[in-house]
């Protein structure tokens, strides 16, 4: 009984890990200029107070970039997108798949040129191809689209040392938004 009651536990174990290890994030996109749009991956689980730190924070970098915005709206993207979708294939690659539709749909709706990231759990999902010069600023192949990836807004507001960092990741950023006026 003793060894039947431990065989249903470690059983279990494996089935909390398998569910914990599927790839789960939340992202914002927002249309910022018509040059400029910014995709934030955020917690979860986060905070209305927590979401109002990060959209200062995100308000004070584009400032810092020259750009002024009024008001942030918004669009919401989660992985996966609906439960169970991804059981029978690869997470990662699914999801990667799933993001780079939804990028190309944003801009071929929104037509920015530049897509400023912040990200933490996904990076990996879209770092630049290997022969790109810099896997974190990259432009699309066959597209005047650049991609810029940096630190979630969350973990800067975690680690606020990680914003030196992200300042120095969006000095292309800031070029080619006053290369553009």
């Amino acid at each position: 009984m003793q060894k039947s009651i431990s065989l249903k536990l470690s059983s279990l174990k494996k089935i909390k890990e398998e569910e914990s290890s599927e790839l789960r994030f939340s992202l914002r996109y927002f249309r910022v200029t018509d040059s400029v749009a910014v995709i934030d991956e955020y917690p979860l689980q986060q905070s209305a107070d927590s979401r109002d730190k990060s959209l200062h924070l995100l308000r004070n970098i584009l400032r810092a970039l020259n750009i002024e915005v009024e008001v942030l709206s918004p669009e919401l993207f989660s992985w996966p997108l609906i439960e169970g979708l991804t059981e029978e294939t690869d997470s990662a690659n699914a999801a990667k798949q799933a993001l780079q539709g939804f990028i190309a749909g944003r801009q071929e709706q929104d037509g920015f040129k530049n897509l400023i990231v912040f990200v933490g759990v996904i990076d990996d999902l879209l770092v630049g191809p290997e022969r790109a010069e810099n896997r974190r600023d990259y432009q699309i192949e066959n597209s005047d689209t650049f991609i810029t990836i940096t630190q979630s807004l969350q973990s800067m507001l975690s680690f606020p040392d990680l914003k030196k960092d992200a300042w120095h990741q969006l000095q292309p950023v800031l070029l080619r938004i006053q290369s553009a006026e």
